[in-house]
């Protein structure tokens, strides 16, 4: 199957790539980069105490804070769907260095993860304003919001355990090849794995801010881009 990348990107050093597999590198590492930066745009201006108390008090702080709330989801959602090329990106590369099935499903799981994300966050920047609205008018929390709120919680646990997997997969991936570091791809295993059990144990707790999804691939991206 062809994956988009010549064949002499493989089995090399960062160093030694020929110009076609160096730009797609360098691409890939902007765009990694990037999925960080526009997330964290939005996500950084998160008010902690007040968007995570319980549901009540959280709807009319979002009220309070409701042009805050509408820039922290309308940059998390581009922030999101870059996340998703530039994995994709950089997946191409993998599957080109050796790392086969690993960074297909680490690919797949990481889409699907991120497509309920996008999910939850459609639904707090639509649902979530209005519901805040009608509480502070009303003193009472809408039932139809209780039930689709704990649809898109659903949604965002998903997303950040297969992001979690991802980490474990495409550091897998990059063991297997030659292309990248190897305390790279144990990096991605270790963090992936810890993540993983760790926001199980602690339901979210330290493990649960979404920015965290997009970390990995941070540090892959500053790797490319300096070993380049």
């Amino acid at each position: 199957m062809k994956v988009g990348l010549p064949a002499a990107c493989s089995r090399r050093t960062f160093a030694a790539l020929d110009p076609p597999c160096s730009v797609n590198l360098h691409k890939t590492g902007i765009l990694l980069i990037s999925a960080f930066v526009i997330f964290l745009a939005g996500a950084g201006f998160w008010l902690v105490r007040e968007f995570e108390q319980p549901l009540p008090a959280r709807l009319r702080a979002v009220d309070a804070h409701a042009r805050r709330w509408m820039w922290i989801h309308a940059w998390m959602l581009p922030g999101t769907v870059t996340s998703v090329w530039a994995v994709a990106s950089l997946v191409r590369i993998l599957r080109a260095d050796h790392g086969g099935i690993l960074a297909t499903i680490g690919f797949a799981a990481f889409a699907s993860g991120c497509l309920a994300m996008l999910a939850s966050l459609a639904f707090g920047l639509t649902a979530t304003p209005r519901a805040a609205r009608e509480t502070v008018r009303t003193n009472s929390v809408p039932l139809a919001y209780q039930r689709r709120h704990r649809v898109a919680s659903a949604l965002y646990v998903a997303h950040m355990l297969l992001s979690y997997a991802t980490f474990a997969m495409l550091g897998g991936a990059m063991l297997k090849g030659s292309l990248f570091p190897a305390w790279l791809g144990w990096t991605g295993v270790v963090s992936g794995a810890v993540g993983f059990v760790g926001f199980v144990v602690a339901h979210g707790g330290p493990f649960g801010p979404p920015i965290i999804a997009h970390s990995f691939g941070l540090l892959v991206g500053i790797v490319v881009l300096i070993r380049q």
